[in-house]
């Protein structure tokens, strides 16, 4: 073999391997791009999480999983304050379908910290000619007839008189809807619930007073919080008024 084509070899050689080894380059490149795609983080849970439970930051935490496994998961910030629709097992990745939206929460989620819902039942001369909405805050009035009620000490004589019991009161729900359309108004039954959010030594005043008298609701005006003092009213104080 003369020394040109052993010269031509070597370079054929040389080239040979410079092409292999930028082969082997952008495979390793494609591999790692491949990698970067393949595995993603995602917000799970960090253990099983009942249905009706509120999420907070402490049952979250990320994790990598792979990213054709994971759909429609959300943002930590998106999950946090939100109710489970569904029981979401540990690691398990909080996906959107699997949290109650806003628009459609249950009643309970809507009921105040320390309060009780409790329903009474009403008619449009009760409940302010129907004008009354979840959302609106209300008084509530007792009118309690003269009656004798037989106890263990012997005759209680209740007189008949009207009195303002209870006073800024929440109305979460009317009937089984926790919101109601300005023409469903025109479908009200004659008698229909009211749900009210009231602690619990409120709820034993207004249980009280369903069973024991009538009660009629007064609406109150938009961010009126004010709490007064009344006497009640009957036959006697009316006269001297």
């Amino acid at each position: 073999m003369n020394k040109v084509n052993l010269k031509l070899l070597w370079i054929a050689a040389g080239i040979s391997l410079v092409c292999t080894m930028l082969f082997y380059q952008y495979l390793s490149t494609l591999e790692k791009q491949e990698e970067v795609k393949k595995y993603i983080e995602v917000v799970v849970a960090k253990q099983d999480l009942p249905a009706n439970t509120k999420i907070t930051k402490d049952l979250l935490e990320t994790k990598k999983t792979l990213a054709a496994s994971v759909q429609n998961s959300v943002k930590e910030e998106e999950a946090i304050g939100k109710y489970v629709k569904e029981i979401i097992l540990a690691n398990e990745p909080i996906r959107r379908e699997r949290l109650v939206e806003d628009n459609v929460k249950q009643l309970f989620m809507k009921i105040p910290e320390d309060k009780r819902a409790v329903s009474v039942q009403v008619n449009e001369y009760i409940a302010v000619a129907d004008l009354i909405i979840p959302g609106n805050f209300v008084d509530i009035y007792l009118n309690q007839e003269e009656k004798t009620v037989e106890t263990a000490e012997g005759k209680v004589n209740y007189i008949n008189m009207t009195k303002l019991v209870l006073q800024n009161i929440q109305v979460v729900a009317i009937s089984k809807r926790a919101e109601i359309e300005e023409k469903e108004r025109e479908k009200t039954p004659s008698a229909y619930s009211i749900t009210l959010a009231v602690t619990p030594s409120d709820a034993e005043k207004l249980i009280y007073a369903e069973n024991y008298g009538t009660i009629k609701l007064a609406l109150r005006r938009v961010n009126d919080d004010n709490i007064v003092t009344t006497y009640g009213v009957n036959e006697v104080t009316m006269r001297n008024q």
